[in-house]
């Protein structure tokens, strides 16, 4: 209750309500890749909010309030992590949407429950029921073929060995943002090297306060590797690698999927 109530950064940027469930749809639908369109929030809340009226139609009373009691836990199991998550990240921002996976199951009932409520009205909205069912398919599918042939995950496998086969113990690896730390010992099981976490500038750090501390941590290297993916997380104004321009000259630079790896020597001509 301390760590929900007392504000920290915590890297992820505050969204509002209405993105969350932008957001929550898309992926819900469209899988990580997402979609540029509003379509999936409209198919997955229009059948959503169907599948929850569902219980007021074509129901004898001890059906009704079965079904209500039903639809009641659904709509509490799909909402209610969401609105609790949202309230949180006015202190602590925290919303990504793998935090809010264990919802799906919710969604996926709910709608089921509303295709169900369109089948049973008539004939006529019988085949409106097997399109939708046909247009979940296909976007949920076209998605997934899409996931298995465009990466979506930072090359860390690729980073992990430019550094590993010219590292030497007189360098500095630094990374940006923290955690790729994890990510890079578990690619180089086998390397001993000497490691440094680039600085959180987003609290506003000037870029003088930003710059002492750099000289300090990278103090005695005269090369230093600099690893940055999903820096703006950390150092949204980029303070870090304009440090590195302005004080060191770049031996290396690879460019790879959302990650950079540069290589600075700090003993400038």
């Amino acid at each position: 209750w301390q760590a929900v109530v007392t504000p920290a950064e915590t890297g992820f940027p505050f969204v509002p309500l209405p993105g969350i469930i932008d957001r929550l749809t898309n992926v819900f639908s469209a899988g990580i890749v997402g979609s540029d369109t509003s379509f999936p929030v409209i198919l997955f809340g229009g059948l959503a909010a169907v599948g929850i009226t569902r219980p007021i139609f074509r129901s004898s009373i001890d059906e009704r309030k079965r079904r209500v009691g039903t639809s009641l836990i659904l709509f509490i199991w799909a909402a209610v992590p969401v609105i609790l998550l949202y309230l949180i990240s006015f202190n602590r921002p925290l919303f990504t949407e793998r935090y809010l996976i264990w919802t799906l199951p919710a969604w996926i009932l709910l709608i089921s429950s509303g295709l169900v409520m369109l089948y049973d009205v008539g004939k006529g909205w019988r085949w409106l029921s097997l399109a939708l069912i046909s247009l979940l398919s296909i976007v949920g599918l076209s998605k997934t073929v899409e996931q298995w042939t465009v990466p979506v995950r930072a090359d860390f496998r690729q980073a992990s060995t430019l550094i590993e086969q010219e590292y030497h113990q007189n360098q500095l690896i630094m990374f940006q943002i923290p955690y790729l730390r994890s990510t890079f010992d578990y690619y180089t099981p086998n390397l001993t090297y000497n490691a440094v976490d680039g600085p959180y500038t987003n609290y506003g750090d000037s870029e003088e306060l930003v710059s002492h501390h750099l000289d300090q941590i990278t103090n005695g290297y005269s090369q230093i590797w600099l690893v940055l993916s999903e820096s703006e997380m950390w150092d949204r104004r980029g303070l870090t690698l304009a440090w590195f321009q302005e004080n060191a000259r770049p031996l290396q630079q690879h460019d790879l999927h959302r990650v950079q790896v540069f290589l600075w020597d700090k003993n400038l001509p």
